[in-house]
């Protein structure tokens, strides 16, 4: 049960329906995630443009890279919530429940090739110590491949989750007892 009040899908007047609405028609359904903003729908509406965006934008990061950097954000912060819906995302990449899993368990262990890893270790620094970081973060990602618009998402991305995570974590958003029907 979430800590602050959620408007309910069921008897929700016009306004919240068709946020609701717009946001099935691109999630499949409405996660708990949104739902917990449902009594500013103009943020709410504005984080599904920023997800779909970053998460689905073209010329960018491939959907696999961005529920990486989702899935390590979310547990270097512990978010349990984000963690299962985006191992779940990034399972549909891997098919395979057992290595999505063990790389949601230990991201910084999990062997990956070097751009996925220096990719991940730029979103964790980013996570565990923002303060400390400089040029040179950059740089190695620039080493391995990726170029500065790729760079920007990788940084959005990972802030993107760190704001959600403490969505959720700050205001006791639950996973929803079936997590079928998302669109990932």
């Amino acid at each position: 049960m979430p800590w602050i009040q959620v408007i309910p899908e069921t008897g929700a007047d016009d306004s919240v329906r068709t946020a609701y609405e717009r946001i099935a028609g691109k999630r499949g359904r409405v996660a708990n995630v949104f739902k917990i903003q449902s009594l500013d729908l103009e943020s709410m509406l504005a984080h599904l443009d920023l997800y779909t965006s970053l998460m689905y934008g073209k010329d960018g990061l491939t959907r696999e890279q961005c529920e990486l950097i989702g899935v390590a954000v979310s547990a270097t912060n512990k978010c349990p919530y984000c963690v299962r819906h985006h191992t779940e995302a990034l399972n549909r990449y891997w098919r395979d429940h057992n290595r999505a899993a063990l790389f949601a368990l230990d991201v910084k262990q999990y062997p990956l090739l070097p751009a996925e890893r220096a990719m991940l270790d730029y979103a964790i620094k980013l996570t565990k110590t923002p303060n400390e970081m400089n040029e040179a973060d950059v740089a190695a990602l620039r080493e391995v491949g990726f170029d500065d618009r790729k760079i920007l998402l990788i940084n959005q991305i990972a802030s993107y989750f760190n704001y959600v995570n403490r969505l959720v974590l700050g205001l006791g958003v639950t996973i929803e007892d079936d997590t079928d029907g998302f669109a990932y």
